[in-house]
């Protein structure tokens, strides 16, 4: 190979010179020779394709084996492979374990243990996500099939496939030292032994799978005074097909270490290396694009686009003629842009009146820069499509097509997906944010970026988008050509720009030359066949064109139909030039038709006025329907029949010929009386697809309580349109008219599940919160018409709720599950929502039964924390920080309330802040102010000589601003030497404001550093009245506006510019925070009030008025939904509807002006307390409640209600555990203080505590207590103790019997035996021992076996056994762990056969028998026993789920553990009934319900156990 000529001097220059990102080894010192244990990454190039992971062998090391010399520059993995030729792609890891037969420790390790533990650190590292034995294992897993075909080939250097004879002498020599024990993992090398037996047996089966490389050693090796070949050549080589086998001239230490880059055998093993990587990327550039075409789906549904607007593209590039458009591309100022060494003219502004060419021009120019090999990314803005009207759609379609270019910006924003970043698709700003400053504007880009945006004009938030233009434009290697007509506004834009901007305009000359090209291409479609009179009929056309393509196109469609030479001129005279005059004769023409005359009218309609351009079919559809009348040869004729006002474009899509025929038609009022009336139009459209929504096609399916899969039925053509756009329409039309409303509330009493399922189905469901915002505005206009009393505005008010709420509360159901709409979904829905009442609640269906809370609630989470409290708070896009007093900082997920992370800062919190893109966050407190990465990563730590009191990330997150309470920090000097109280730095990082006491807020200058002015109430006036709490500016860079907040409640907002007061009001400013898009508000006052205001007017839209006085803080979401807040013992989560505001591009209305409705304002219900502890009576309907303050109260397990108190531990001394027997009915409980009562209960007319019968303190908190099934004994268990008491109806008679003790354990648990009633049963980390009930003596013990497929328990850092349970008909035992694996908690549930069980003990003698169980992978949370034998649980998306144990028994009790049973699932439950400390608390009751416990109350859900989804775990 060519590789083998190249100069070891060239090599050590590429490898001295390269920039791929070497692992600095300079860490390492001279005693750290062997390597670190686990696996290590060596080498990481840009764009890693292929994997290498390095495993030594008996007495190696990571470092060790792979090195002559102890010098870094030896370890040929990490030095010399990057520079080789063919593996620049090839990320290196090295793997370490403790193989030393030397050490004097024990070990009971095998090969078994190594391959296990490679496997576990390649599943967890987050760079990959081969030994053999991995290899095997990796296959054999379902959870690791993924790795496993991953893993293409595997190199074995002198590797003993069937042992060597040198470990057995080792293994003598071991032996014969007296002070060590043979290792297991050297016997297992011995020569064909029977662990390398099996090794191969297995590996043969998947062998095929990947390519073996094998190399042998043909020296020998010294040892002592003989020398002789460690391993021979037949046990280096397995013999399969296509095994590539390799000698090596070296001896058994020298076969993977290596003199230089010249050293023969490592240019063996390199050649090979290379060789394998070329045929894997071979391989893999199919894969490649395959798995590109995936990721760019996921994010087309992520970011709303499917696709670069390639129909539009297509379209234009037709109308393009051979060799036009060259005077553009080969103008000088073209050619200047063009360059990529050029700092002038980055952005190219071309203009030219209408229908010049400008569109045309700018497609031909994307297909120029695209043939030239450029990356290049376009839009084009329609003013017909509303979806093309918005610069969010622009963003979103450059982010796509940049994402389907640049390797980097996709993977950056897949990351974003993963992350479940939220963000709504028509806020640009939030887009902006979120897609291009934290991802594409920090993605590194390998060349020049071109973008070509045509018809910025049409743009209808073009001041709102020009900003972003300008920052991309300032920091990405980019040229921009943006074509539009001249306005004034972008004109005013553009020229602030200097010499970074060139602008030119299309002349007429310019566009004569092109319709000259245009007619020449076209001159067989003329009427005259005689060459020298066609060419004087082109002539004659391009002279009365004035440049105009679209008086081009009229003329060439209208000589289509003449035939005589005098027809031909009558055509050039009628037509004329200017665009008014042309669409006055279109129009007159359509009204000469009387027949035709209101179906070109309403043709024009559908196309002038809806929401996105519509397709052929689907306007035939529309038209149909509005019309009732069927249409022929529709798509021949529509052009014609409106005077060629519209086109078909090549995607089959109708639009306006041109902007300015649209606006012609809405905007003049013509002689012959044709107009468009934009308001009655979107009435009518809206009447169409109403109709269609409230008919039989949508009517939903009749379930009659049997289950019900979504299918895809076969819809008509306008079901799309009408499911998406009806909304719009609704918003649009006049708002008095009533037969709308009926049609309306006919739709949403009938089908409208319906659609949520066909929106689901085929849509974001964007769609769903859109409608809501439409509805919810159309009904604050209809209110100044009509009373807001009636019933259909009561259902549309209602459903305008709904819409909003479903999405966000069960949007991963609805989106994978869109029949749950049906069934599923409106059973936990509110008691007064539309959707609960409109529900099919049939005999068979779902019910739920004991929440008191009838309506939605606006606080829809919280988290408790008992021991500290909280005193900061930050929120990003999907986290939620807070920093406690106890030096935490806790990381939660904003949506499911679930902790990710604990960080430990070391001192009481004070600030925190996240960075823009939400991956790193800064921790402040008097001493230390600490970065992180939300993994949990600590960054780097500053000391503070003073505390800050506002810390901020500026310059695109590379620079921390921080100012002290000694005002230092960004080199401030405030001459008074006053302490600030607070402090807030601008969204621009260019303002600092603070806060002093009864002084105005100081402004200052961060980049000039001075303070240039003061701001606040009364500031400047002698006798001022100031006092300000805290301040807050406007998070909206454009927005110059500062919120102040005073100590005496009042809240007012300033100009920053030139502090102005614009308003001033009562109601609360101690705690301020705003939504990112600077539109609302948050405020708190003294009694803890929260406060929603509109930020400019200070307008008052929302305020809670709440029992808790402790409001500290306030935080939004990333996507302003949702405001959090900090109280004493409590954060709480809130999502009010008034944070749903329409957007600030969006008009208002079109009949009638918008009615601002007044403030919602609600009280804070007093929460219920909280529940500590459940259990269901088996024999009655009874639920046991066990509550914070130490009460025992009877629920009843039909309906939920609560009922009497039992008695009471000592006050606010909460229960943990109960446990009942139904031999006396006696109830066991024990609280948190550790003290343990016996009551013995009475049935009569209600349960009551009749007798206590033991009241004792075992002095530790207790874990679990269990009566026996007689009742006369008592098992009190701790952390360091169990301890048997003897129960008596005689209380002086009960007395402590027997004790065990322990060391300190984490897991165990006891249960009754399943053999008998006078043995119980204990399990303690993983063995199983049988005790006598009578004096608590050990019988007869049990090993468990954890060797089997898919368990994870020895890897978990901790492990906690929530249930030991014997099913009730007595043929299982149950076991539910919580393991807990670098920050992440998940479960496992083990079942052993009491069968298996029987017979261990039948063989155990007095060696313990290990058996096996069978790990149910599907249970999350374990629920209890349904009947004798049904196990019921909830699966790991939240299901609850039944399995009859005798499915799992079999395969419990035989050594297939490969069985997958089928299970049940009947209902989802919500997150919110899940506690983020307690899980799942739920319980079975005797009727077979389930209840669970939800905010201090018992929901009861009832149904009947019937298959509504089968499937295998």
């Amino acid at each position: 190979m060519a590789a083998d000529q190249e100069n070891p001097q060239e090599i050590e220059r590429r490898r001295s010179s390269g920039t791929s990102s070497l692992l600095s080894l300079s860490w390492r010192t001279s005693t750290d020779e062997i390597g670190p244990y686990g696996l290590t990454t060596l080498y990481c190039p840009r764009e890693p394709l292929v994997d290498f992971v390095f495993v030594h062998g008996l007495r190696g090391g990571s470092y060790k084996t792979w090195q002559k010399y102890r010098e870094p520059s030896y370890l040929w993995p990490q030095a010399w492979l990057p520079c080789e030729a063919g593996l620049e792609n090839v990320r290196i890891h090295t793997f370490g374990y403790n193989s030393d037969w030397s050490e004097r420790k024990d070990s009971i390790l095998n090969i078994y243990d190594f391959g296990r533990s490679l496997l576990a650190e390649m599943r967890s590292c987050p760079d990959l996500r081969k030994d053999k034995q991995a290899y095997i294992l990796s296959r054999q897993e379902s959870a690791t099939s993924d790795l496993a075909k991953r893993i293409r080939s595997i190199f074995f250097l002198a590797t003993p496939h069937r042992g060597s004879d040198s470990a057995n002498l080792l293994n003598n020599i071991i032996r014969a030292t007296g002070t060590m024990t043979t290792r297991p993992y050297v016997k297992d090398l011995s020569k064909n032994s029977l662990s390398l037996q099996i090794i191969n047996d297995e590996f043969r089966h998947f062998s095929e799978d990947v390519r073996l490389w094998s190399f042998y050693e043909t020296m020998k090796t010294n040892i002592g005074l003989t020398s002789t070949l460690i391993v021979e050549r037949d046990s280096s080589v397995l013999g399969y097909k296509d095994e590539m086998i390799y000698p090596m001239n070296a001896n058994h230490r020298e076969v993977c270490k290596f003199d230089s880059p010249t050293d023969p055998n490592y240019r063996t093993v390199r050649n090979a290396l290379v060789l394998a990587v070329e045929d894997i990327l071979q391989d893999n550039s199919s894969s490649r694009e395959d798995a590109k075409r995936i990721q760019m789906q996921h994010l087309g549904d992520f970011l709303g686009i499917h696709g670069p607007p390639l129909d539009d593209l297509q379209d234009l590039q037709e109308l393009v003629a051979p060799g036009s458009c060259r005077w553009f591309l080969e103008s000088p100022l073209f050619q200047k842009w063009l360059q990529e060494d050029s700092e002038y003219a980055r952005i190219y502004w071309l203009t030219s009146k209408p229908a010049a060419g400008k569109s045309v021009l700018a497609a031909h120019v994307v297909s120029h820069l695209q043939g030239l090999g450029l990356d290049c990314s376009y839009y084009f803005f329609k003013h017909g499509d509303k979806t093309k009207q918005l610069a969010s759609g622009l963003l979103r379609s450059l982010a796509y097509q940049c994402a389907s270019s640049s390797d980097d910006f996709r993977r950056l924003l897949n990351l974003l997906q993963e992350d479940s970043i939220q963000f709504d698709l028509d806020d640009e700003r939030a887009i902006w944010r979120k897609v291009f400053m934290n991802c594409l504007l920090r993605a590194p880009v390998s060349g020049l970026q071109f973008w070509v945006i045509d018809a910025l004009d049409e743009c209808v938030n073009t001041a709102r988008f020009i900003p972003f233009l300008a920052k991309i434009e300032s920091a990405f290697r980019i040229r921009i050509l943006v074509t539009c007509r001249p306005t004034t506004e972008l004109d005013r834009h553009f020229t602030s720009w200097g010499f970074r901007l060139v602008r030119s305009e299309i002349s007429i000359e310019d566009s004569l030359k092109d319709i000259r090209l245009y007619l020449q291409n076209e001159a067989d479609c003329l009427p005259i066949s005689d060459l020298e009179k066609r060419q004087s009929l082109i002539e004659k056309i391009i002279s009365k064109s004035a440049g105009c393509f679209l008086w081009i196109r009229v003329v060439l469609q209208e000589l289509e139909r003449a035939w005589s030479e005098q027809q031909i001129e009558d055509i050039l005279d009628e037509v004329p030039p200017e665009m008014e005059p042309l669409y006055d004769r279109a129009v007159e023409i359509i009204s000469r038709n009387a027949q035709s005359k209101h179906i070109a009218h309403a043709i024009l309609t559908w196309v002038l006025c809806a929401v996105r351009p519509l397709k052929t079919a689907e306007l035939q559809d529309a038209l149909e329907r509005g019309m009732n009348m069927k249409m022929f040869r529709f798509d021949k004729s529509v052009e014609t029949l409106c005077g060629h006002l519209i086109s078909i474009q090549k995607s089959g899509s109708i639009t306006m010929v041109h902007t300015t025929a649209r606006e012609y038609l809405l905007h003049r009022v013509h002689s012959s009386g044709f107009i468009v009336d934009k308001a009655l139009s979107h009435q009518k459209m809206a009447m169409t697809c109403l109709e269609y929504l409230a008919g039989e096609e949508m009517r939903p399916p009749r379930l009659g309580g049997k289950a019900y899969n979504s299918r895809r039925l076969d819809r008509s053509l306008f079901a799309d349109y009408a499911c998406t756009a009806f909304s719009e329409h609704i918003a649009n039309a006049p708002s008095a008219f009533n037969e709308l409303m009926i049609l309306l509330h006919k739709f949403l009493r009938t089908n409208v599940s319906t659609w949520i399922e066909y929106i689901a189905q085929n849509h974001d469901l964007y769609y769903l919160m859109r409608t809501a915002k439409n509805l919810r505005q159309y009904l604050k206009r209809r209110a100044k018409h009509v009373s807001p009393l009636g019933v259909e505005f009561q259902r549309v008010d209602g459903w305008s709720t709904d819409l909003m709420r479903v999405p966000a509360k069960f949007g991963r159901r609805l989106t994978s599950i869109p029949s749950s709409i049906y069934f599923l979904i409106p059973p936990f829905c509110p008691k007064d929502s539309m959707i609960r009442q409109q529900g099919d609640l049939g005999p068979n269906r779902i019910r739920v039964s004991g929440l008191s809370n009838s309506t939605w609630e606006d606080c829809v989470a919280w988290i408790e924390y008992k021991s500290t409290w909280a005193t900061a708070m930050a929120c990003g896009d999907n986290f939620l920080a807070l920093g406690m007093k106890s030096g935490a900082v806790n990381l939660y997920n904003q949506f499911t309330c679930q902790e990710k992370h604990v960080f430990q800062h070391g001192e009481p919190v004070k600030i925190l802040k996240f960075d823009g893109t939400s991956r790193r966050l800064i921790s402040a407190g008097a001493r230390h102010l600490r970065l992180w990465t939300i993994n949990g990563e600590l960054t780097w730590t500053s000391k503070l000589k003073q505390p800050c009191v506002t810390v901020s990330f500026a310059e695109d997150d590379s620079v921390i601003l921080v100012a002290t309470r000694s005002n230092e920090g960004l080199s401030l000097a405030v001459a008074d030497g006053s302490t600030p109280l607070a402090a807030t730095i601008s969204a621009d990082a260019k303002t600092l404001a603070l806060v002093y006491r009864g002084r105005p807020v100081h402004l200052w200058s961060v980049e000039d550093d001075y303070l240039f002015a003061f701001c606040g109430r009364d500031a400047g006036k002698q006798n001022s009245n100031i006092s300000p709490a805290t301040a807050l500016f406007n998070p909206n860079s454009k927005v110059s506006l500062l919120a102040i907040g005073y100590q005496d409640c009042f809240l007012g907002i300033y100009d920053t510019e030139t502090q102005e007061e614009r308003n001033i009001v009562s109601g609360g400013g101690m705690a301020l925070a705003a939504t990112p898009d600077g539109r609302t508000l948050g405020t708190s006052d003294a009694a803890g009030n929260l406060c929603l205001w509109d930020f400019e007017t200070l307008t008052l839209l929302y305020r809670v008025r709440s029992c808790d006085e402790g409001l500290k803080s306030l935080s939004f979401s990333g996507d302003g939904l949702r405001i959090f807040d900090i109280r004493d013992t409590i954060t709480e989560f809130w999502e009010p509807l008034a944070l749903v505001r329409k957007n600030l591009d969006e008009d208002s209305s079109v009949s009638d002006s918008v009615h601002v409705a007044p403030a919602t304002e609600r009280f804070e219900a007093e929460r219920a307390m909280e529940i500590t502890a459940l259990m269901s009576l088996p024999s009655c309907d009874t639920l046991l409640v066990a509550k914070e303050d130490g009460s025992v109260v009877c629920y009843d397990s039909i309906s939920g209600v609560e009922g009497h108190k039992l008695f009471s531990h000592t006050k606010d001394i909460f229960v943990t555990t109960m446990t009942w027997c139904d031999q006396g009915n006696m109830l066991a409980t024990a609280d948190v203080g550790g003290r343990v009562l016996i009551w013995q209960l009475a049935d009569a007319q209600g349960w009551q505590a009749s007798k206590l019968l033991l009241d004792c303190h075992p002095r530790q908190s207790v874990r679990q207590l269990l009566l026996s099934p007689k009742g006369d004994r008592l098992i009190v268990s701790t952390v360091t103790r169990d301890t048997l008491w003897s129960i008596s109806k005689d209380s002086e008679s009960t007395r402590q019997l027997a004790t065990l003790e322990h060391p300190s354990r984490a897991t165990w648990r006891w249960t009754v035996s399943h053999r008998n009633d006078d043995e119980v049963i204990l399990m303690l980390d993983y063995d199983i021992s049988f005790y006598t009930w009578a004096d608590l003596k050990k019988t007869a013990d049990l090993g468990v076996s954890l060797d089997f497929p898919g368990n994870s328990l020895l890897e978990a850092e901790s492990t906690e056994l929530q249930t030991f349970h014997v099913s009730s008909d007595k043929s299982a035992l149950l076991a539910n762990f919580t393991q807990v694996r670098r920050d992440r908690s998940s479960a496992a549930f083990l079942i052993w056969a009491s069968t298996s069980m029987d017979d261990g003990l039948g063989r155990s003698n007095n060696c313990p028998v290990k058996i096996k169980p069978f790990l149910f992978q599907s249970v999350k949370y374990f629920i209890g026993i349904a009947g004798s034998s049904l196990l019921v649980f909830l699966d790991n998306d939240l299901f609850l789920c039944s399995c009859d144990i005798s499915c799992l028994v079999p395969a419990a009790g035989t050594k297939n553990h490969d069985a997958k049973p089928r299970y049940t699932r009947h209902y989802f439950i919500p997150n919110d009934f899940v506690t983020r400390t307690r899980g799942s608390m739920a319980a079975v009751t005797a009727k077979g319900d389930v209840a669970f416990v939800k905010d201090g109350e018992i929901a009861v859900v009832s149904c009947p156990l019937e298959s509504f989804i089968t499937q295998r775990m």
